[in-house]
C-alpha cells in the first residue's frame, strides 16, 4: 500500500476475515500506515485489537495507549484499555478507563 489509508482499508478488511493468515497480514499493514501516519488513531486502534485477540496484552496495552494520545476520547481505545487492565486484575486502572471513557463521550452506548 502507497498511502495509511490504502493500508487501513486493506488491514480492516484482512483483519475481520478471521483467517489467521489473513490477521497476520492485517497486522503487517497496521504496522505500515502506522509508520506511514504515526498520529493515526485508527492504526493504532487495529494494531491494539489483533494483539488483544492474538493475547499479546501487553503490546495491545501500548498501541490501545498510543491511540488514547493520539485522540484523548477514543472510546474503543478507552474501553479496551478498561477491559485489558480489569483481564490483569487491575480494578482501579479498570474503572478509571471506563470513567474516562464515560466523561469524554456519555452519548456512546457502550460507554455504558
Amino acid at each position: 500500500c502507497a498511502t495509511a489509508a490504502d493500508c487501513l482499508s486493506s488491514a480492516s478488511i484482512l483483519a475481520a476475515s478471521g483467517h489467521a493468515y489473513d490477521r497476520a497480514q492485517a497486522s503487517g499493514l497496521f504496522a505500515r500506515a502506522s509508520r506511514l501516519a504515526p498520529h493515526s488513531k485508527e492504526a493504532w486502534l487495529g494494531r491494539g485489537a489483533l494483539a488483544q485477540d492474538e493475547g499479546d496484552l501487553e503490546s495491545a496495552s501500548l498501541h490501545l495507549s498510543r491511540a488514547l494520545r493520539e485522540e484523548a476520547c477514543c472510546w474503543r481505545a478507552g474501553i479496551n484499555l478498561g477491559n485489558l487492565a480489569a483481564m490483569r486484575g487491575d480494578l482501579t486502572s479498570a474503572a478509571r478507563a471506563y470513567r474516562h471513557v464515560l466523561r469524554c463521550t456519555p452519548h456512546v452506548p457502550q460507554a455504558w
